[in-house]
């Protein structure tokens, strides 16, 4: 997205647009690049504590979507904007900026449904009710009826079974 987000505002650029709107056409761009923290002023006061930082990334797919967005409509304004080339022009760009928010959307859904049956995969595994339980009760119950020394128990006794959801 950054490289095609510099294709823009250069073809920005070359119409004729002014430097004010290229500038700010270009601030969208910088906000794909990954940057130190933020020193605040301490609030209090005291020399004693720490400097505060705050994180100036701006690099999650939400963030990358609206920046996106955000130049399309700087784009958009500029009356000098007009492109040859289809997927430079307005209407593929906000045709993109769509499909974007699209499959941001698809993958948030898709990643609740993994939660989702990632806890159900975990209730199966690991509750007393599901596997890990299940064979823990077996070795206790072969261990009750035949004793510990017995040949039954020791068959089973070196089986380990780990659980993953307590580590």
């Amino acid at each position: 997205l950054p490289k095609f987000m510099t294709r823009i505002v250069n073809c920005l650029a070359a119409c004729g647009a002014s430097r004010a709107t290229v500038d700010e056409a270009y601030t969208f761009i910088k906000k794909f690049r990954p940057k130190g923290k933020k020193k605040l002023a301490n609030v209090t006061g005291a020399e004693s504590l720490p400097e505060v930082t705050r994180s100036m990334s701006q690099l999650d797919f939400d963030s990358k979507v609206d920046n996106f967005a955000a130049l399309v409509k700087v784009v958009s304004l500029e009356p000098f904007y007009q492109p040859n080339e289809v997927e430079l022009q307005v209407v593929s760009l906000q045709t993109k900026v769509a499909d974007l928010r699209n499959m941001n959307s698809a993958v948030i859904n898709n990643l609740v449904m993994l939660s989702n049956a990632r806890a159900t995969r975990n209730t199966y595994l690991y509750e007393s009710s599901g596997i890990h339980g299940q064979a823990l009760a077996v070795k206790r119950y072969v261990k009750g009826v035949f004793g510990f020394q017995s040949v039954a128990y020791n068959q089973i006794s070196s089986l380990t079974f780990m659980n993953r959801k307590t580590g």
